[in-house]
């Protein structure tokens, strides 16, 4: 009995199908080896020279076969010629890009994460802060010429997050904490502008916590967005220093809850709708801040406006 044949071409055909395959295989081993050093090399070089400030990466790990990408360890410098800390430092960032990005010539991310990220701000004084070259740098103006980049983010999220200011000439700290930013999606490709997406900001400010939930389409032509927001027993005392010395009434205490509710489209005329009400606890106002001395004008056990 004869041993089966193939149809003629056909073993040409297998043979360059198997020449791909390792090509592939070859290429997918090479980025996974070769690929994080250069992209570590790279990401510090480009944005250090972009921000004018040392930007270092503890660890780049790249999966090529899933277009997965962890930066980790990722820290800007503080102001130049200080021992400061750094202005930024994010323990991971997470991206998982799509081949559609070869496709539509755009970059496409499945996911982008931020885990822990920390931020470091100082106001010198008289409107200055220790990040003006970074904003300089990054608000400087493009060229007239130059299309704005186009772009498609899925599942927007930032855990954790820190936000210090430090206001020196005043010796006084804000604060920041718990930071939760979830955007499921953000783009201005074509395909995808009446998508609706459900953002969530959560956080607390000097121990005050704050929570938020929107339904926008922000790249709708009516950029139509419903959001609610709630804030719950915010210590005004941290803020007294920033009162107009010039106003009347000077407040002394109080803490202040609100829970508001928001409507928005954009229109001939932008038709914008709030409801809901502010609430201020223990309240004490005073002609001024003088003396300590100084007789309460106003108290209110509970204030509301709705």
């Amino acid at each position: 009995m004869r041993a089966p044949t193939l149809p003629h071409g056909i073993v040409p055909w297998l043979r360059r199908l198997a020449w791909a395959f390792a090509a592939l295989l070859t290429i997918w081993v090479l980025a996974w080896l070769g690929g994080p050093p250069l992209l570590r090399w790279q990401i510090e070089q480009r944005a250090s020279a972009a921000l004018g400030r040392s930007v270092q990466v503890a660890t780049v790990r790249f999966q090529p076969w899933s277009l997965t990408l962890r930066v980790e360890g990722l820290t800007v410098a503080g102001a130049t010629g200080t021992d400061a800390a750094p202005v930024l430092a994010i323990d991971e960032v997470y991206v998982n890009a799509e081949l559609q990005s070869l496709l539509r010539l755009a970059p496409v991310v499945d996911a982008l994460r931020l885990q822990r990220p920390r931020l470091t701000l100082t106001h010198l004084g008289e409107g200055r802060y220790d990040i003006d070259d970074l904003l300089e740098q990054l608000l400087a103006p493009r060229p007239a010429d130059q299309a704005p980049t186009k772009f498609a983010l899925y599942n927007i999220a930032v855990t954790d997050g820190e936000v210090r200011f430090r206001d020196a000439p005043r010796d006084t700290t804000h604060t920041v904490d718990a930071l939760q930013l979830h955007v499921p999606f953000l783009s201005n490709l074509e395909a995808r502008r009446e998508v609706v997406t459900h953002p969530r900001l959560a956080f607390r400010l000097n121990g005050a916590a704050f929570d938020s939930e929107a339904d926008t389409t922000p790249f709708a032509p009516d950029r139509h967005t419903e959001a609610h927001l709630r804030l719950t027993g915010l210590d005004i005392a941290p803020y007294l220093p920033y009162w107009p010395a010039r106003w009347p009434l000077q407040p002394r205490r109080g803490t202040l809850d609100v829970d508001l509710s928001m409507r928005f489209e954009q229109h001939e005329r932008p038709q914008v709708s709030l409801e809901g009400g502010l609430t201020l606890h223990r309240l004490q106002l005073q002609e001024s801040l003088e003396t300590s001395s100084t007789p309460d004008l106003f108290t209110a056990e509970r204030l509301h406006i709705g």
